[in-house]
């Protein structure tokens, strides 16, 4: 199992110190940035994204036949999806090209510190994934990222994916999913948000940030938590097929897993109902001769 520890220990500090600079106030993901990486720390389950073991298999599959794949990272909240990304393909001894797009800074020169750490060669955008361009690749991956849209906003988003895709190029997505629309997010009570700031608290022990740095760190958790981060509907498998029909890419796999147990939840963690499911989905552009 990859673990990305030791290098997301000073990322994670790096981004809570610096998000109140990089963030866009617009965008109002400053709290969301500033500790998230501290909260996949304090994640009694270890800090890898659920999904890393289908993300691994399907990175295997595709540099069985391709030694050199481009792949695409469509969002990334910290460095959790790129770690990923690089222990997968040091597995394969693929010479990928990894590009990481995410409309916010702060990620992005997490990830570039990352890549710096661990001697690794990555293209970095600042962009908005709905109207970024660039060169077709193999691959496009996200996690846990649709929730941040609208469903307006994910058809338009899944139609740039497919217009980046190579012809048989793959979609690789890692997300909850619901069987109703309209679902609302289930909220901790009271007593189980502060025993979930009390892991955080730990962390912040651990690190050894001073008082007024916790202070900071738990209102920013408890502001995360008043205003749902993921307030968006929630994704909807009826939702996928809609989407699949009108993008044309091909449904090649659906695999749900019953959401993961309270005692593995993060600090930050959030349901949207005991129905939902989390996804391991995969796309392919179909190719037209």
């Amino acid at each position: 199992m990859p673990n990305d520890l030791e290098p997301l220990t000073e990322l994670a500090v790096y981004s809570f110190q610096n998000a109140l600079q990089l963030c866009v106030e617009e965008h109002a993901c400053c709290d969301y940035h500033r500790i998230w990486s501290l909260a996949r720390l304090a994640n009694p389950i270890g800090p890898n994204l659920a999904g890393w073991q289908f993300l691994h298999r399907q990175l295997a599959i595709l540099t069985d036949t391709q030694p050199s794949p481009r792949v695409l990272i469509s969002g990334a909240a910290d460095t959790g999806l790129l770690s990923l990304v690089l222990a997968g393909l040091k597995d394969s001894h693929a010479n990928a090209q990894i590009i990481l797009v995410d409309r916010c800074a702060t990620p992005v020169r997490q990830n570039e510190q990352l890549c710096e750490k661990l001697n690794a060669d990555a293209q970095f955008y600042v962009a908005d994934i709905l109207n970024f361009d660039g060169e077709p690749v193999d691959v496009i991956l996200a996690h846990s990222f649709l929730n941040f849209f609208d469903p307006a906003e994910r058809g338009d988003l899944f139609a740039n994916w497919a217009r980046l895709l190579n012809p048989n190029g793959k979609i690789l997505l890692s997300n909850r999913i619901e069987q109703q629309p309209g679902v609302k997010l289930d909220p901790p009570s009271c007593a189980d948000l502060e025993s979930r700031l009390n892991v955080l608290k730990k962390v912040a022990n651990t690190l050894e940030l001073n008082d007024v740095d916790q202070k900071s760190l738990i209102d920013a958790a408890k502001r995360c938590r008043s205003k749902e981060l993921t307030s968006k509907p929630a994704f909807t498998d009826l939702e996928l097929g809609e989407i699949v029909r009108s993008t044309g890419l091909q449904l090649q796999s659906l695999s749900l897993h019953e959401q993961s147990a309270r005692k593995g939840k993060g600090p930050l963690a959030t349901a949207y109902s005991d129905q939902g499911k989390r996804a391991e989905i995969v796309q392919q552009r179909v190719r037209v001769d």
